[in-house]
């Protein structure tokens, strides 16, 4: 089968492979500003053959931020212990210390909604930026999508170059249906994420719409 270079979208759906959005199945750290957990946003099945662009040796590749705070507009590196099942923040850089009024925070865990891949047939970077949030919240591999500058991430341990694995952001205002009843608007930006398979390293960078 010929599959799209164009990446893939994550949707709310089952296949063969356990990609899900949300849950509390690894053991997050507690957010500096907030006091809260990171959210675990969406964890990708590795096995999937969908993910056969992805050097990465884990089983589950999970994708986490804070989204009740100013962390998310910053650069976050963590590290994932596979062994333990949970996470580490290596650096945060925190130049601000906003946070959601209580009403507004997104509850930790953040409801597990099970998710399959579907190849992003045309590669349109408006429509992709248009359709984010709208008709799915993720799109993987592929090209990058920037908002502003194009984004280029060393590893923090090691000083590689990391792949690129995907770029996320939130439903659109009151768009629960998305992510089948699940309200996850956490602001107009992207979240981009880019890995180390060397280090089992992440970090995480935002770009504003």
């Amino acid at each position: 089968m010929i599959r799209s270079n164009n990446g893939q979208i994550a949707i709310f759906g089952k296949s063969g492979y356990g990609h899900y959005f949300g849950g509390n199945t690894w053991k997050m750290p507690i957010c500096s500003i907030c006091d809260e957990p990171y959210h675990q946003i969406l964890t990708l099945d590795t096995k999937d053959e969908q993910l056969n662009w992805l050097e990465c040796s884990l089983k589950e590749l999970p994708l986490i931020s804070c989204v009740n705070c100013s962390t998310c507009w910053e650069r976050q590196f963590y590290h994932i212990d596979e062994k333990d099942r949970a996470v580490k923040m290596l650096e945060v850089a925190t130049a601000d210390a906003w946070q959601q009024d209580e009403e507004d925070k997104i509850g930790y865990p953040l409801p597990v909604r099970r998710l399959k891949l579907e190849p992003l047939e045309c590669f349109d970077v408006e429509e992709i930026i248009e359709s984010m949030g709208c008709d799915y919240f993720c799109k993987l591999g592929g090209k990058p999508v920037s908002l502003t500058d194009p984004i280029e991430m060393c590893c923090k341990e090691c000083g590689r170059k990391m792949q690129y694995v995907g770029v996320l952001t939130g439903s659109d205002f009151e768009n629960i249906e998305l992510l089948n009843g699940v309200d996850f608007y956490f602001g107009d930006m992207f979240l981009y994420f880019y890995y180390c398979d060397a280090c089992n390293v992440v970090v995480v960078d935002s770009q504003p719409l």
